[in-house]
């Protein structure tokens, strides 16, 4: 399955903008295997390789991104809905758990209470109406 670099942009966007887990996305999984079976050809111009290894390291950075963001909320909530993880951040979330209930460890939410709900624009529209306030939303804006 492909999975476009705006479409990357957008899962991240979106788990940042929440405080918790949002349901684990599974393309990530498919932007790891690319990187990890991506072959930058060592007999392209140096341009064309640069640019392959920038487009490599700028996936990297993403779904390191997103990994981290996903770690964060879990080391910081334990009232997480474990069917909003995958398997291998499920046996993490256990086991990190158990080592704060085995030693009589608490933590204190860094949170903020507030939940924030933010949307990507898929389209452009002109003349929308958002908190009594008529705007024009451009494809990719983000609200």
């Amino acid at each position: 399955m492909q999975i476009s670099l705006t479409e990357i942009s957008n899962i991240l966007r979106a788990e940042k903008a929440t405080r918790i887990p949002l349901h684990y996305n599974y393309k990530m999984e498919d932007v790891n295997h690319a990187i990890s079976n991506r072959v930058i050809d060592i007999n392209s111009p140096p341009l064309v390789r640069t640019i392959q290894e920038l487009e490599l390291e700028h996936l990297k950075h993403l779904l390191k991104e997103y990994i981290l963001t996903r770690l964060k909320k879990l080391r910081y909530d334990f009232d997480v809905d474990l069917n909003m993880l995958s398997n291998k951040e499920r046996l993490f979330y256990k086991r990190y758990a158990d080592i704060f209930q085995s030693n009589n460890l608490t933590i204190e939410n860094n949170f903020k209470s507030a939940e924030y709900v933010a949307f990507v624009a898929m389209k452009q529209i002109h003349n929308a109406t958002l908190d009594g306030e008529i705007i024009d939303i451009y494809e990719g804006d983000f609200l």
